[in-house]
């Protein structure tokens, strides 16, 4: 046959993995041919051997020599040059008439190319032989009719590094591959290769041909070298890894922008929830990739399943990230929407989707390993069956994430969403990549199987591979320009091919879910995180069942067994109503951060003030201690009492280091006195009372028995909403030894007693309520209105009948969840600093929730001028450090004077700066307490210093001032 027009060509580059330890990785030459207007490819770099059908390069056109197949063959390459072919279905001698058999083809050290015969009827490929890689293995059927048979290559390709043997899996189907033309004025560009044996009596032609329509379906695809080229100036232009577009849908109870808990069905959260003219598809950016997330879980939203309650009284957190990797097509023969594995739309550009059915698609496409086998099995369509048109189209939808990599495979950037079941009573770490180099992992440092990578896989390896967050590499610096946001795996060690193409995966943080509700009995004391009623269908104040410890909340001789869940409509949890398979608004710690951060600080601040700012806040537990001092002494304006022995700390009965609002000591003569800080140092525990206690070593003496009321927090966390408790009575009354929530002892506005004396009928709440959902008084349930009623606007409580000195009065209700913990002085981002606002305003919006955050006091002013704005007029940032001044009062920030409605309410003022952490931005706020005596005392500067402390104003009085950071980050700061 006559061969015209010839044109040399050459073949890209091939992948460095492919063969690391050949000499020179360069290019084939390759020639394309013209037959009738139908052009064919001659590989003539070399030959190559498939079980004993041997093909060289004998004449001009190619010949296929018929042999009964030694048990080797050997071949050379010529120049070195290696090309892999990626044949899946070809003719070859079976010399076989019996049983199937599995020939091995390796590659040596050297770079010889061996074909290994198997042994008839067993089945199984030949052993490997020493210091050689495995290319693939070949299984040749039974064939007793021809000596001819179709055989199946098993492992696709070669996938090695540094000589080690990494194969792929699965069986390849109609598998071809792909070469980039570039020279010759008849080069059309890409050339798609579909190659086929075909044997011809009496001699034969081997030829490799590819038809139009298959060059027309690449000639549509995009090719590795320009996704690589669109994923790195993603990554120029965006501040990190994050979202690009959140969902416009306003269905459903909403938890941030695009993220919403669905009104009728509470059991999981949605990223996007179908709405009339709003978008619900979610834009992300990972590592660079767009990838658009619709139709997770659902056939039109994305909806996120999550893991059972806890069946025991410990919270736990589960953590919810998107993971993104790349795999060829054809490895499971299917393409997802969006690359979203997880889809369960029924359409795909057009084309009707069906489930996965490859080996592994029942535990592929799970949110975790939590889930049963089968619960979750995406939709896609197969590859390999798809008409050229549906291809084209798939090919052609850059949502897809399709492109041709080197190797001419088609190539999917891939994703599906992650749901770690958490440790019980665990708590995350870097989350929001607050720690240098950190990993994802649980409050002990134990990576979560489930969280391992997965990738490709069927399942997460059960390895120690953990995911790294990539701020932590030893490279990095605050101002290098790094993939910010975003996990990465593995991170210190070779790429894995078992897990994605290119070798590494990533996850993104998308949230956290507090599992504060179990399936026990709900009890303050024992199990406040309890969510059934007890057996004779009553509460835990007036059930007639014995309860006496943690055990009895969850014993089903005593509790209401079809109680606590959505389906049964009780709710046994008198402090919230909830139930344990309820997802809540503030169960939902939202992780995910905008690409490019646009605020400024302005913005920011009056998002502070008017409580639009999610908190993110554990509840507290109140415990009780019996102590004496073993020595009181004045440590500069603070009563000091000490322990010799270091107990209280060292057995964790408190927390070492500042202490939360509101803890106290009662003396024997009943007085209560607020502490400052709880510490060790040299084995010994040392308590310091609050500087506005002043020096009571008259009354506190040696040896004197106090009782220690203290705070810690407990491992249920809330955000935004959280339940709070005040209790107000005398500890001597009180019948438990821990509770959840804050004793009301003290005033937090002057001081004084707040404890119930037969006369007082009106109590200041220690936090700021938003609502008030029970009281209950010495166990018995109180009546709105009938027996109390409370004000939102002075936070106070009233009774109709106040309560005695021996009463203990329980009083539950929603707050808003704090965002703001003590700071060290940061860099001034940008150097830029906000207005200064001042308020004293009882309105939440106006502040409120604000100043009880920061000062712990509660804001009752009303009237018109409680809020207030001024200019800064003058700062100074120390341009070594980027800091502001802390020693140099003539530096501080300065503004002009207030005029705030003069009143003795509680009132603060505050500026906000942003500042950079491991590539991402935090608020930073910086305040000072007002009192207004005569005048408000103000010298109209700012003291800048660490975390919170206190001094004496123009006029005496004793204030509180400080810096405090936000818990969770705002975006990504610039370069």
């Amino acid at each position: 046959m006559a061969l015209t027009n010839q044109e040399q060509i050459q073949v890209d580059d091939i992948d460095s993995r492919v063969l690391s330890n050949l000499s020179e990785i360069a290019k084939n030459q390759a020639e394309i041919k013209s037959i009738d207007n139908e052009s064919y490819l001659r590989l003539i770099s070399r030959s190559f051997v498939f079980s004993g059908c041997q093909i060289d390069k004998s004449s001009s056109d190619l010949s296929i020599s018929l042999s009964n197949g030694a048990d080797q063959k050997s071949i050379s390459f010529v120049n070195g040059k290696y090309l892999e072919i990626q044949n899946t279905t070809i003719f070859v001698n079976s010399n076989s008439t019996g049983s199937t058999r599995i020939d091995l083809c390796y590659l040596t050290k050297e770079g010889a190319l061996f074909v290994k015969q198997g042994i008839t009827g067993s089945g199984l490929a030949p052993s490997l032989p020493s210091n050689s890689l495995e290319l693939y293995t070949i299984s040749i059927p039974n064939n007793t009719t021809s000596n001819l048979s179709i055989c199946t290559l098993i492992d696709r390709r070669i996938q090695a590094k540094s000589g080690s043997y990494l194969p792929s899996t699965g069986i390849i189907k109609n598998e071809s591959f792909l070469l980039t033309q570039q020279d010759g004025p008849n080069a059309p560009g890409l050339y798609y290769f579909n190659i086929s044996w075909n044997y011809i009596s009496g001699g034969g032609l081997a030829s490799n041909y590819y038809t139009k329509a298959q060059q027309d379906i690449f000639n549509v695809a995009m090719k590795e070298a320009e996704f690589r080229a669109i994923q790195n100036e993603n990554k120029r232009t965006r501040g990190g890894s994050g979202v690009d577009e959140y969902a416009k849908n306003d269905y459903g109870i909403s938890i941030n922008k695009g993220m919403q808990v669905a009104p009728s069905n509470s059991t999981y959260i949605a990223l996007g929830l179908s709405s009339a003219g709003k978008i619900n598809e979610t834009k992300l950016n990972v590592d660079g990739v767009s990838i658009n997330v619709l139709a997770i879980n659902h056939i039109n939203n994305t909806t996120i399943t999550l893991p059972d309650a806890p069946i025991d009284e410990k919270a736990r957190q589960d953590f919810i990230g998107l993971e993104y990797w790349e795999e060829p097509v054809a490895d499971k023969d299917i393409v997802y929407p969006n690359g979203c594995t997880q889809s369960l739309s029924t359409s795909m550009n057009g084309i009707s989707t069906v489930v996965g059915s490859f080996v592994g698609a029942d535990t592929y496409s799970r949110f975790g390993t939590w889930q049963a086998s089968g619960d979750l099995v995406g939709r896609g369509v197969i590859w390999s069956t798809a008409t050229v048109l549906q291809k084209m189209a798939m090919l052609s939808e850059p949502k897809n994430n399709l492109f041709v990599n080197k190797l001419g495979e088609v190539t999917q950037g891939r994703n599906r969403l992650r749901v770690a079941k958490g440790v019980s009573g665990g708590k995350w770490n870097n989350v929001d990549f607050s720690t240098y180099g950190g990993q994802l992992s649980d409050k002990d440092y134990n990576a979560q199987i489930d969280m391992y990578p997965q990738g490709k896989q069927s399942a997460p390896l059960a390895s120690s591979t953990n995911w790294t967050n990539s701020n932590g590499h030893s490279s990095y610096t605050a101002k290098s320009k790094i993939n910010k946001g975003v996990y990465i795996s593995p991170v210190y060690s070779a790429p894995d091919y078992n897990l994605s193409s290119n070798g590494h995966v990533n996850l993104l943080p998308m949230a956290m879910i507090s599992r504060n509700r179990n399936q026990g009995a709900y009890h303050p004391e024992f199990n406040s995180g309890g969510s059934k009623k007890f057996i004779d269908d009553k509460f835990h104040y007036d059930t007639a069942q014995v309860i006496t410890s943690t055990a009895d909340c969850f014993d089903i001789s005593k509790i209401l067994v079809s109680s606590g869940n959505i389906a049964s409509g009780k709710s046994g949890r008198t402090n919230d109503g909830l139930y344990y398979d309820e997802i809540n608004e503030r169960d939902v710690r939202d992780l995910r951060l905008p690409t490019n951060y646009s605020k400024n600080v302005d913005i920011e601040l009056s998002e502070y003030i008017s409580a639009s700012k999610r908190g993110y806040e554990a509840e507290k537990e109140m415990h009780i201690e019996s102590i004496v001092a073993d020595s009181v002494y004045m440590g500069g304006t603070r009563t000091r009492i000490i322990q010799n022995t270091s107990t209280l700390i060292n057995n964790s009965l408190i927390p070492n280091g500042l202490f939360s609002t509101n803890g106290f000591i009662k003396i024997d003569n009943g007085s209560f006195y607020k502490i400052n800080t709880v510490i060790t140092s040299g084995g010994k525990d040392y308590i310091d009372l609050s500087e506005l206690e002043g020096n009571q070593t008259a009354n506190i003496t040696l040896t004197s028995s106090y009782s220690l009321i203290f705070f810690k927090n407990s491992d249920k966390y809330s955000n935004n909403t959280i339940t709070r408790c005040d209790i107000i009575g005398d500890p001597a009354s009180y019948t438990f030894s821990s509770h959840v929530g804050v004793a009301n002892l003290v005033n937090v506005n002057d001081g004084s007693s707040n404890l119930p004396d037969g006369s007082k009928t009106q109590f200041l709440l220690s936090k700021k309520y938003s609502s008030i959902s029970k009281v209950i008084k010495n166990d018995v349930l109180l009546t709105l209105t009938t027996d109390y009623t409370f004000s939102t606007t002075t936070n106070k409580v009233t009774f109709v009948s106040a309560p005695l000195s021996a009463d203990v009065v329980k009083i539950f209700g929603d707050g808003y969840a704090d965002d703001l913990i003590p700071s060290v002085r940061e860099e001034v981002e940008d150097l830029t600093l906000s207005d200064v606002i001042a308020t004293s305003s009882a309105y939440s919006t106006e502040g409120a929730k604000l100043l009880a955050n920061l000062i712990s006091k509660i804001a009752t002013n009303t009237s018109a001028t409680s809020l207030s704005s001024k200019t800064l007029l003058t700062k100074f940032i120390y341009p070594s450090s980027s800091k502001m001044t802390s020693s140099d009062s003539n530096r501080a920030p300065s503004h002009d004077a207030f005029s705030l409605y003069n009143t003795s309410k509680p009132s603060l003022k505050l500026i906000l700066q942003q500042t950079e952490k491991d590539g991402l931005l935090y608020n930073t706020i910086i305040f000072k307490e007002m009192k207004y005596d005569v005048d408000w005392g103000d010298d109209q500067k700012f003291d800048i210093t660490d975390n919170i402390k206190t001094k004496t104003d123009d006029n005496g009085n004793v204030i509180i001032y400080g810096t405090v950071i936000s818990v969770n980050p705002v975006g990504f700061a610039k370069e």
